[in-house]
Parts: C-alpha cells; sequence; structure tokens
C-alpha cells in the first residue's frame, strides 16, 4: 500500500489507494518533507555528488547537504556551490617555489590537515626535515592552498593568511639567536601559491625580509629533525 520517498523516507500512498486518501497524503509528506528539510538547516538534500549536479530552482544563499561526503554546500552568487562546512581532512601541502627535487631530505615529509566552516578554511601544516640531500632553496619556501581561495581574495597581492615558526632541534635554548624564526604565511595573488616569509624584528622595528630562502641573512642551518609549523586561514 505505501512506498516510501527518498531521502528521508517519509511514508507516502501510492495510487492503488483511492484518489482522495493519495492527494491528502501526498501534501502531508510533503509538508513533512520541508520541515524536516528546515529543521536541518538546508534547502537540498543529496545522495552524491551527480545528484548536486543535476540540482535545478537553487537561487543564492541555498543550502544544501551531500550524504554521502558529509559535506554542507552554499550556492554562491556565481552559480556554483560551494563548500561550507566540511570536517577535518588530512592534507599533503604540495610544495613548490624549488629548483631541488627533495628540498626536505630523503625522508623529509609534509603533512597538514584542513577544514571548512562557515565559508572559511582553516588550515594546519607541518614540514620536517630528514634524512640526506636536504637543500634550503634560492627562491624561497612555498606550498598550494588545500581548497581554492574566494577569487575576490585571491586576486590580492600579498595577503597574510597566518603564522608560522621554524624550530631548530639541535638548540635547546628557546631564546638562542636563530634557533627559533617566527614567520608569516603570505599569498601571492600573481602566482596563486603561499609563501613562507621571515620576519626581522630590530631596533628600527619589524621589517620584511621576503621569502624563506637560502639568500636571506639570519636563516640557520637546516638539520635532520629540524621542522617548521604552520597555521592559515582564508575564504573559500
Amino acid at each position: 500500500m505505501t512506498s516510501l520517498t527518498t531521502p528521508d523516507n517519509i511514508v507516502r500512498w501510492t495510487t492503488a489507494d483511492p484518489a482522495s486518501l493519495v492527494a491528502e497524503s501526498e501534501a502531508q509528506g510533503d509538508s513533512i518533507q520541508a520541515a524536516l528539510l528546515t529543521r536541518q538547516g538546508h534547502t537540498y538534500r543529496w545522495a552524491n555528488a551527480a545528484a548536486r549536479t543535476a540540482q535545478s530552482g537553487m537561487v543564492a544563499g541555498s543550502y544544501g547537504y551531500q550524504i554521502d561526503t558529509d559535506i554542507r554546500y552554499r550556492y554562491s552568487t556565481a552559480g556554483v556551490w560551494t563548500e561550507w562546512e566540511k570536517g577535518w581532512t588530512t592534507w599533503t601541502p604540495v610544495l613548490n617555489l624549488f629548483p631541488v627535487s627533495n628540498p626536505l631530505g630523503t625522508t623529509g615529509s609534509a603533512t597538514g590537515m584542513y577544514c571548512i566552516s562557515g565559508g572559511r578554511v582553516q588550515a594546519f601544516g607541518r614540514l620536517l626535515w630528514q634524512g640526506s640531500s636536504i637543500t634550503v632553496p634560492s627562491t624561497g619556501w612555498g606550498f598550494a592552498l588545500p581548497y581554492a581561495m574566494n577569487a575576490a581574495f585571491a586576486s590580492t597581492y600579498n595577503l597574510r593568511l597566518g603564522l608560522a615558526e621554524f624550530r631548530d632541534v639541535s638548540v635547546t635554548s628557546n631564546v638562542s639567536v636563530g634557533a627559533n624564526l617566527d614567520l608569516s604565511i603570505q599569498y601571492e595573488g600573481s602566482t596563486g601559491f603561499a609563501g613562507i616569509r621571515q620576519n626581522y624584528s630590530g631596533a628600527s622595528g619589524i621589517a620584511d625580509y621576503g621569502y624563506l630562502a637560502a639568500t636571506q641573512s639570519g636563516i640557520p642551518t637546516i638539520a635532520t629533525g629540524d621542522y617548521l609549523t604552520f597555521q592559515i586561514e582564508y575564504p573559500v
């Protein structure tokens, strides 16, 4: 006598039942479905990406939830579904600006995690130098973002995204000169990467040395076990 609708399994009558019952039950089912969607905080609900792609009738500001990935989307004024809420996801920073193939060493690693909350990406990362063949590039350290930045912000040159810290594990004193470097992460709108920049605090105040590179003054000798951690945030 009855069938289940998707995706919330609301019980509805079939066409084999009297016409009046069909009309009444459909209206009831539609109202329950609408109430459920409202309480869930989004207008649409999809089983997968194919269902999301096939969606029609949305307007800027509409929200949708994709079941298989547990990701909440927002429909933008540009006419695309943008990931708006996404749980913590592992991420491997893709390094660039390097004239050498393995700057972190033979067993070095680049690791990270990111999430999206309220349309903003929050990411943490770690570069570990390990093994042999460690090389500090002459052009600077940089990496690709884990998720595309909002186009309005991505076109901005020299946009600061967050902070970073370099740790020299061979030095036991945290106040030793060169043992630890406080750095910043800067997005370059012209090239599309996030560069690691060194700041210097001297008698005349704080100066920007530029990208962390072998050609800069005050760069310590990087050895196995040294690492750099960073934290960034930006809008999608």
